[in-house]
């Protein structure tokens, strides 16, 4: 096979691993996959000097090992082979490649240049929802105005809103328009079709369209995580170290700020819980946090046999998880188990059913049935977890040993749910100093950042109310937090907030800052529109993760608001 020529690592000695190569092998060249493989070595064997990981099920192949499509050892990882393709899956399998976001659409350049006249991009085909149909329905009916985002309907329609939404209803679900997918390309045998081609390298078809045409698609996707590492360092991910005392101490106080896909307040909160020791519990963590191994109170039980036993067996965290829960206890091929896998995970009644049959006798057989129902919700398989696990790890590394080239980094390339106060504020306590006001990114001298485009500077508050942060190292005045056992008071300027719905409640959680230098955790009833508001005030207890508040106090200020007290230094 032309596949062999192109290996850039020997196979590893052992009969475990010589039988994998052969299953692979076999099915490569019984569904005519070879040209996919061969391709994404084309595509990479263009850009030598970029980095890039490869997420998703493909680092479970021992062949994409082998060409150095991806650098982890599926043998060695114990990662699922059926999850990236089996012998009962005929269809092209996914490859997803991660570059970093800026440099990505030069790759695709470049695939252009090596391809030319060959390569589409493919589209998203947009359906109309409710919302989006009234409005298409409304302008059908001769209506030329404007629509804002909220609208009374019979202010609008009058006499004819029935009309209107007999209308939508019967465009909800059609096409609404094309747009252009994210990162997947097609590169075609011979010209693209002219009959294909939306407009410049734009096709008509969207990913299953060019799966049902037997066409390869490749996704050449963006990762800012990436982009960060990039300007901090040069080592492979692979070559950090499995275990390191000071990035472990850093994840475990949840002080993962800056750190691109580890840094979100429920991921932080769930490295405090865990308590990661190494690389691995890493990559546990961001699997566990997806909402499939997690719903409805699961993540509790998962970290009460982690901390029992450093492990999750019993508990289905990733994808490979469910194809073994399924092989054994059916006793199928290992090609079988994730197709009852997957039949949950996309809700197949008809395969549901038949998998149903097969375990109707099990005396446990509605939990089973229940476990399962939980992939139809979002989780990784291991090998995606592993690619983002090791881009995490590495990110926190450099962090603890190079912070102030890793803030540079964050700030220019970080896109946070936080807001721009807080990852500038972390800048300042690792002792950068920020010599201007501005936007465009920041250029590094020494200690010292310059903003690329520099702005009036102005007061502050100023500063903060045009930008979101503000240049002085002082943290803005009457911010304050103080306690009393488990008892806080505060006064915080927000940082970040989130909706959520616990045992059927909804609740607002918001992170605040203060001139602690600290930041807290508030978990608040009721949806709250924080983004409305700069500063919340209040009370509460304290219960060992965040502060129950009791009637909040949230505040807008206006620009002139405090003016004078604030940042005259």
């Amino acid at each position: 096979m032309e596949v062999l020529k192109h290996f850039r690592r020997s196979l590893p000695s052992g009969d475990v691993y010589a039988a994998r190569l052969a299953r692979e092998l076999r099915l490569i060249e019984s569904f005519k996959f070879e040209p996919i493989f061969l391709q994404i070595r084309e595509i990479l064997d263009l850009v030598p000097d970029y980095r890039w990981i490869t997420r998703g099920s493909a680092g479970c192949s021992l062949v994409a090992y082998l060409l150095g499509i991806h650098n982890m050892d599926p043998v060695k990882n114990g990662f699922m082979l059926s999850r990236f393709m089996h012998e009962q899956r005929p269809d092209y399998p996914d490859v997803d490649i991660d570059f970093a976001y800026h440099e990505r659409d030069l790759v695709i350049e470049k695939v252009m240049s090596k391809y030319p006249g060959r390569v589409g991009r493919i589209s998203n085909h947009v359906k109309f929802k409710f919302n989006s149909a009234i409005r298409h329905a409304l302008k059908e009916m001769g209506n030329r105005k404007f629509i804002p985002k909220y609208f009374d309907l019979e202010n609008i329609a009058g006499s004819r809103t029935d009309s209107v939404v007999e209308r939508a209803q019967e465009l909800v679900g059609t096409q609404k328009n094309y747009s252009l997918h994210c990162g997947g390309v097609v590169i075609f045998p011979d010209k693209v079709p002219a009959d294909l081609i939306l407009k410049d390298n734009q096709i008509k078809l969207n990913k299953d369209e060019v799966e049902e045409a037997g066409l390869i698609k490749v996704d050449l996707l963006c990762n800012r995580g990436m982009a960060q590492l990039n300007d901090i360092s040069s080592r492979a991910l692979e070559d950090y170290p499995e275990e390191d005392e000071s990035t472990s101490k850093m994840f475990c106080a949840g002080e993962a700020w800056g750190v691109t896909f580890g840094e979100s307040p429920a991921q932080r909160q769930l490295h405090q819980d865990i308590q990661p020791r190494n690389r691995k519990e890493i990559i546990f963590s961001l699997a566990l946090i997806r909402p499939s191994p997690s719903a409805d109170g699961r993540r509790l039980r998962v970290l009460e046999r982690f901390h029992s036993h450093r492990d999750h067996v019993g508990h289905l965290i990733y994808d490979d998880d469910g194809i073994r829960f399924i092989k054994d206890l059916i006793h199928c091929s290992e090609g079988e188990a994730e197709i009852y896998r997957k039949a949950f995970a996309k809700k197949n009644g008809n395969k549901m059913r038949e998998f149903e049959e097969k375990i109707k006798y099990h005396p446990n057989k509605d939990q089973i049935l229940n476990e399962l129902s939980y992939f139809a919700l979002y989780s990784f398989c291991h090998a995606h977890a592993m690619s983002y696990g090791n881009l995490v790890w590495a990110l926190g590394y450099e962090k603890v040993r190079q912070p102030q080239k890793f803030w540079w980094a964050a700030l220019n390339h970080a896109q946070s749910m936080y807001r721009p106060w807080v990852h500038v504020q972390e800048a300042k306590r690792v002792g950068l100093k920020f010599m201007g006001f501005g936007r465009g990114g920041w250029k590094l001298v020494g200690d010292e950042l310059f903003p690329v485009i520099s702005e009036d500077c102005g007061d502050g508050w100023s500063q903060y109310s045009k930008r979101g942060y503000w240049t002085s190292h002082r943290f803005m005045p009457d911010m304050w937090q103080r306690n009393d056992g488990n008892f806080y008071k505060f006064r915080g300027l927000i940082a970040a907030g989130r909706h959520h719905t616990v045992a059927g409640r909804d609740i607002t959680f918001v992170t605040i800052g203060t001139n602690t230098g600290r930041y807290l955790d508030l978990i608040i009833d009721g949806l709250i529109d924080y983004d409305k508001y700069d500063i919340i005030e209040g009370y509460g207890y304290f219960n060992g993760k965040s502060i129950k508040v009791n009637k909040p106090n949230f505040i807008s200020l206006p620009k002139n608001h405090y003016q004078k007290m604030l940042f005259q230094m």
